[in-house]
């Protein structure tokens, strides 16, 4: 705007420090950081804010007597062209931390920007290829329609100039088609949708342009909603077919016919409406999208409600001393949220980590165990440093750090000679310290987890003695071991080499229907040293490591099964029909009753591991075809998709076992529930997370599966502040980001 003004009176543009510089001279302004885009994602699906857009539509539509026909979206939308073989095929294959498209390096950009009508109008679309000079070669084969515009810019991404070219071909092909004085262009916040130029072009047409609140297009935006998707898995089609006969560089003149057919067969009138619809425009209809929110953050808590974990007292007294500071109209809604609080920190601490956890203050006083002050502080620790992360109140995490180091000198007394050993406290103390990691978060979190859960383990094994009999007790000590799988495997770190000794240990405590359990215990840990070769070692095709690699992935897998169909008695569980349930907390209207909580994690274990093995397996034989060639058979890549898929969805059957849903009354949650005996409440939760991100992002999985995973998991971070949460959303975001824009990933994303 600034150069745009001085440009008009003859003057030189602005300088580069031009904008710092107004501010420093203008008082009254200043500078802050933005938040981050995660958090901004999420705020966004507050339903104020969505009601908010749809009062201005509605609104707009009214002021300028806009006929529904008149209503248009527009975005743009990536593809890559270059070479295209086997890495470009697999997404999802976030091996170890943040997901990673498999993307070449001397790939090309190629943005399409695509127009829409809401009476199923499909404007045509304009491409931009990265280049200088357009030769003949790349249309002269092509069957394009003459309408389609092909242009060119520097590396092939959209610029204000292109914009306003666009906005000049929308206009074009739509003023004719108008029926009222006003269109209705429904845009995102892109620059090149809001340059001045662009901008004027719209008011001198009689265009009004309305954009969309800052990440939410992929609720409101009728392309991302119904037109995208279904254009990107089209053209992964095409492109799979190419590579079906050995083509393997996606030139330009490729690049066309594959996308033209693409565009054929996911451009349709029926695609298009049913985008206007599902994002509640046309017809008009605010909550159709506002009842499929399921997150409206908390960030207003009050800090007095952590007061009963600074102040010590029992949950009586404190309750007597707010009675008269709390008003009538508020009362039931502070104490809800309080009590929410206490049963996060008592579900990681009570006996055994069972997910019935006591519900009512006296039954919470009772517990002997929650009045040891390195208990008491570690609680302390863990619920302010939730609300900390909702609220953002500093003095919450300086408490907080406070009272964690209080309890990691409390814990230190208690193991400390010549004190006997309390193992019901310690053992819940130190799973809290761990905890309080998960909910704190940071760079070196895992790390730490890591290192509680392994000092845990040594303390429980040095102090546990033989028994003459099996006991059920072993399980808190199998369930440390279980705990350390997942960081191992995030960091890519292979198994210490006490954990095959507490393992063994363990087994000769077991009872006998325990055994499955230490079997997969060896099973998963075997999966876990793999991927640590995989994360440590350059795995390149022909190289008999990789080979060596593949066998060891399919041994596992042929193993595993192996132990699903060995299991009998009371390793099987039910599937109940439960349609009539909140569909937010019980997926596609079924959960699992299984035998007891410990039988569930298991299951999930299992679970999260079949399924990162068999998408090792095809990742590594996508990327390794000359190694994998003699192993691997079409076939069975279709059965490791089909297996993925399986459990998959048998992983958010069984979420509601696994954590509370606030969307279920407590009727209906008992009615869910299996019964107690979970082993350490250290695995509840924050596996719980990693087991829905591995379920929501595996190849081959239907859109939905990931929708209703995030929905949890985002029902997790606004309800507790775990910041473990909030990571894994930050992967299922990166890894849809991934999907979305890679040209050839649709081919490994089943329906998105």
């Amino acid at each position: 705007m600034a150069d745009r003004l001085l440009r008009d009176r003859g003057a030189r543009r602005v300088g580069t420090n031009w904008a710092s510089n107004f501010v420093r001279r203008r008082p009254e302004l200043q500078t802050r950081f933005n938040r981050r885009i995660d958090y901004q994602r999420v705020l966004c699906e507050d339903p104020d804010a969505y009601r908010a857009w749809f009062s201005l539509v509605r609104n707009t539509i009214a002021k300028y007597g806009i006929d529904d026909t008149d209503i248009y979206n527009f975005d743009e939308t990536g593809f890559a062209m270059g070479k295209m073989s086997s890495e470009m095929v697999v997404t999802a294959s976030e091996r170890r931390g943040k997901p990673r498209g498999a993307q070449q390096g001397n790939q090309e950009w190629v943005t399409v920007i695509q127009g829409i009508g809401s009476c199923g109008y499909s404007i045509p679309p304009y491409i931009i290829f990265a280049g200088k000079v357009h030769l003949d070669s790349w249309t002269c084969n092509s069957p394009l329609p003459p309408d389609w515009v092909i242009t060119l810019t520097e590396n092939g991404w959209t610029t204000n100039e292109k914009g306003l070219e666009w906005v000049q071909h929308f206009d074009f092909h739509t003023r004719s088609r108008t029926k009222g004085a006003y269109r209705l262009l429904i845009l995102d916040g892109h620059e090149s949708h809001h340059s001045v130029d662009f901008e004027l072009y719209c008011k001198e047409q009689n265009i009004i342009t309305l954009c969309m609140p800052p990440h939410s297009s992929h609720k409101l935006q009728p392309l991302d909603v119904g037109c995208f998707s279904p254009l990107k898995r089209a053209y992964s089609q095409e492109i799979e077919v190419l590579m079906r006969v050995h083509i393997t560089h996606i030139a330009k003149e490729d690049f066309l016919p594959a996308f033209y057919k693409a565009y054929d067969k996911a451009m349709t009138t029926s695609n298009i409406q049913a985008g206007f619809r599902a994002t509640g425009l046309v017809p008009y209809d605010p909550e159709h999208v506002i009842s499929q929110l399921d997150v409206k953050l908390r960030f207003r808590i009050k800090c007095s409600i952590a007061a009963c974990f600074v102040t010590g007292s029992q949950p009586e007294e404190y309750a007597q001393q707010r009675e008269g500071r709390i008003t009538t109209g508020r009362r039931s809604r502070t104490f809800a949220c309080l009590k929410r609080r206490i049963v996060l920190v008592s579900f990681v601490n009570t006996p055994l980590g069972r997910i019935s956890v006591p519900n009512t203050a006296p039954d919470l006083a009772a517990e002997g165990w929650i009045w040891h002050p390195a208990v008491q502080d570690v609680m302390c620790a863990v619920g302010l440093a939730g609300l900390y992360n909702l609220t953002g109140n500093m003095e919450m995490m300086a408490t907080a750090r406070e009272k964690y180091g209080s309890a990691l000198r409390e814990t230190g007394k208690l193991i400390r000679p010549p004190h006997t050993p309390s193992i019901d406290v310690t053992m819940r103390a130190v799973v809290a310290l761990a905890m309080f990691e998960v909910v704190k978060g940071s760079h070196h979190s895992t790390g730490t987890v890591h290192a509680h859960v392994m000092g845990g383990a040594a303390l429980m094994r040095s102090w546990c003695p033989m028994p003459s009999v099996p006991f059920a007790g072993f399980r808190a000590l199998l369930q440390l071991c279980y705990s350390m799988y997942i960081p191992l495997h995030v960091a890519g770190m292979p198994m210490p080499p006490d954990f095959y000794d507490w393992v063994s240990y363990g087994s000769q405590l077991q009872l006998p229907i325990d055994r499955p359990s230490t079997d997969l215990a060896v099973l998963i840990a075997r999966f876990v040293e793999t991927s640590s070769i995989i994360h440590r070692h350059v795995i390149s095709d022909g190289n008999p490591k990789t080979a060596s690699v593949l066998q060891q992935l399919l041994d596992l897998e042929s193993d595993l099964a192996s132990w699903e169909a060995g299991l009998e008695g009371d390793w099987i569980y039910e599937t109940i029909n439960a349609t009539h349930l909140p569909p937010n907390a019980v997926f596609e209207g079924e959960y699992h009753k299984y035998h007891d909580v410990w039988t569930a994690r298991i299951w999930n274990y299992y679970r999260w591991a079949r399924v990162l093995v068999n998408q090792n397996l095809l990742d590594l034989t996508n990327k390794n075809p000359v190694s994998s060639l003699s192993l691997v058979s079409a076939a069975a890549r279709d059965h490791y998709l089909a297996t993925i898929r399986r459990l998959a969805r048998d992983t958010l059957v069984s979420a509601p076992t696994h954590w509370r849903h606030p969307a279920l009354d407590g009727p209906a949650q008992i009615t869910v529930e299996s019964p107690g005996g979970g082993g350490a409440g250290s695995a509840g939760l924050p596996a719980l997370l990693f087991h829905l991100k591995v379920a929501g992002c595996a190849p081959g999985v239907p859109k939905q599966y990931w929708e209703w995973a995030l929905g949890v998991i985002q029902t997790i971070w606004g309800d507790m502040g775990m910041l473990h949460a909030r990571s894994m959303m930050e992967a299922m975001r990166a890894h849809e980001d991934t999907v979305l824009r890679s040209g050839a990933a649709g081919i490994l994303a089943y329906d998105w």
